[in-house]
Formats: structure tokens, C-alpha cells, sequence
């Protein structure tokens, strides 16, 4: 009766288990994207809270980089530490001015940190953002044009 019982356990524990990466950030309520590993860096995954604070639907950015998030007031030389970091797979945190779908400026503070596969290759970089709100009137807000991913060219695209 006890090892029927175990067998009960390990597949109620098995259904129990977070089934894929989408249902795995779902659980979260920090905001939280996911891109490849390689540049452009592109997005696989987003999760709700990252689209409230951004303003963009999962479908909006999918197979895109996240440059779009970037303007005039985000700082190049922290766009450069972040891809200097990215590049040579360590984690690392900035906090730079990005700018929301309606163009409204926010401090996001962001942690980013490799996904590794079973053989240790980075595959994915998982980015943690918080956003703060910039006081009014320190940064304008960024007119975007007709296709609301329009953006400035990436800051740092290239890395030395």
C-alpha cells in the first residue's frame, strides 16, 4: 500500500510541475523578459507584468530586440556596459531611462542573468526589470511615429 501511494505522489507532483517557460513567468509578478543568446538579443518570451509596465503585448515584440524600449534619454555608455556584460555571459544590473509604449520615460533598473542549457552554453538571457517613474518634467516624453516600435537605431550596437 505504501509504494502505491508513492506512485500516487510522484504523479500528482509531476502535474503539479511548471509544464513550460511561459507558465513559469506567468508565476512571477516581477517583470521579466526573455531573449536569445546571441544579437540582436531577440525577445522569445514576455510575461504580464513586463507588459504592463512597458506597455507592449507579447505579440508586439516577439522575434524583435528591445531597443525599441530606448531614446533619447537613455544613456549610451550604460546601454554599452550591458552589452559589454551580456557578451562576456556574466550577469550583471544597470539602471537607465527607457520609455514605454506611449513614450512615457521610466528608470528601469535591470538585472539580467544567462539561462544556461545542461552542457553550461548560454542559450537565453532572462531580463528582471522594475520600473520607477522619472519626476515630470526631467525627461521629455518620446514621440513614436506610426509604427509604435519605432525607435532610434540601438545605442551600443556594436561591442569592443
Amino acid at each position: 500500500a505504501a509504494l502505491g501511494s508513492v506512485g500516487r505522489q510522484r504523479r500528482k507532483s509531476r502535474r503539479s510541475m511548471v509544464k513550460s517557460l511561459s507558465e513559469a513567468l506567468g508565476l512571477s509578478d516581477e517583470c521579466r523578459v526573455v531573449t536569445m543568446a546571441v544579437p540582436p538579443y531577440t525577445i522569445m518570451h514576455t510575461n504580464k507584468a513586463w507588459s504592463r509596465l512597458t506597455g507592449f503585448k507579447f505579440t508586439e515584440v516577439a522575434n524583435r530586440s528591445n531597443h525599441f524600449l530606448q531614446g533619447p534619454h537613455t544613456e549610451p555608455h550604460i546601454v554599452q556596459k550591458l552589452h559589454k556584460s551580456i557578451a562576456s555571459g556574466k550577469p550583471t544590473s544597470v539602471r537607465m531611462i527607457n520609455y514605454t509604449k506611449t513614450g512615457e520615460p521610466f528608470y528601469n533598473s535591470l538585472r539580467v542573468h544567462p539561462l544556461r542549457d545542461l552542457h553550461g552554453r548560454i542559450t537565453h538571457f532572462c531580463g528582471v526589470l522594475q520600473g520607477e517613474p522619472v519626476p515630470h518634467g526631467v525627461v521629455p516624453p518620446l514621440e513614436r511615429g506610426k509604427d509604435e516600435l519605432s525607435a532610434p537605431e540601438p545605442l551600443a550596437a556594436k561591442v569592443e
